[in-house]
């Protein structure tokens, strides 16, 4: 299967505050999740596929407003940032990474800080670039199921990114072909897990809960042409939406058919086997 993909991202790292109580003291972030790191995986990927580039995700998360302010105005603590960032990936010997900072942000600034990650973005990609690294951008979707505008990323914030990044994960299937440029840098989102839509709310499912349920002998699963992917009925109320081969087959066909850059899954261990036989 490996062979299959152009990159590999592991999820080890979070990026975090390392602030400190004492006033006007400097702000660093604190990268976590070192001890994840997995050097014998890597070589077995790499061994399986020589031209696989391992791009771990840096989820930023658990920074206080205070700090996150600083980290917004100061371009210094910006850099450092960056400059540990890529001195980890460098002493590894990584291609890239993921960097989850943009909904996460806007999420924690109600969208008031746009032009400061526009510039952090372009910032870090160029630290990246210059030392051959590679920079991928998750993204939430710019439309709603409607058409209009999120308010998390609009077109003019789409052209700068794109002209900035190596690629923008963008988190759904369903955007309108006409809305983007540069579309060789968009990896179109591709979850391997379900959603359980039994309740008010969604949950996800992977696969160990999907196969105990589809086993049941009540349980009926059915595919819902207007979602494009498998529905399983169960209990009085019980539907869980899950991916199969035949849609994923849909979603890569609709990739293909946009002329975007290919698909991004999120992931591997949490699908069936035999998804993999159809990429």
């Amino acid at each position: 299967a490996a062979q299959k993909f152009t990159h590999i991202s592991p999820v080890w790292f979070q990026l975090k505050s390392a602030g400190s109580p004492i006033e006007d003291a400097p702000l660093f972030c604190q990268i976590t999740g070192t001890h994840d790191i997995d050097s014998g995986w890597m070589d077995d990927i790499r061994k399986n596929n020589s031209k696989v580039k391992i791009v771990p995700r840096f989820l930023f998360e658990a920074w206080p407003v205070e700090d996150l302010k600083k980290f917004l105005y100061s371009e210094e603590v910006q850099r450092r940032c960056v400059k540990d960032i890529v001195r980890l990936l460098q002493r590894n010997q990584m291609d890239g990474a993921v960097i989850e900072i943009w909904v996460q942000i806007m999420s924690m600034t109600r969208g008031s800080a746009v032009e400061y990650l526009l510039e952090i973005i372009e910032s870090w990609s160029k630290e990246f670039h210059k030392v051959g690294l590679e920079f991928i951008l998750p993204m939430m979707p710019a439309l709603d199921a409607n058409y209009e505008e999120t308010g998390i990323v609009n077109r003019e914030v789409m052209k700068r990114l794109m002209s900035s990044v190596d690629y923008l994960n963008v988190m759904t299937y369903d955007y309108n072909k006409d809305y983007l440029e540069s579309s060789t840098k968009i990896l179109m989102g591709l979850n391997f897990y379900g959603y359980d839509r039994s309740g008010s709310s969604s949950e996800a499912v992977l696969s160990k809960k999907f196969i105990e349920i589809l086993s049941d002998g009540d349980s009926v699963l059915s595919f819902d042409e207007n979602d494009g992917e498998h529905k399983l009925i169960f209990g009085k109320y019980g539907i869980i939406y899950y991916p199969t081969k035949q849609s994923i087959k849909l979603r890569l066909n609709l990739a293909i058919e946009l002329g975007i850059g290919g698909v991004a899954i999120w992931d591997l261990g949490q699908g069936l086997n035999h998804f993999t036989s159809v990429l």
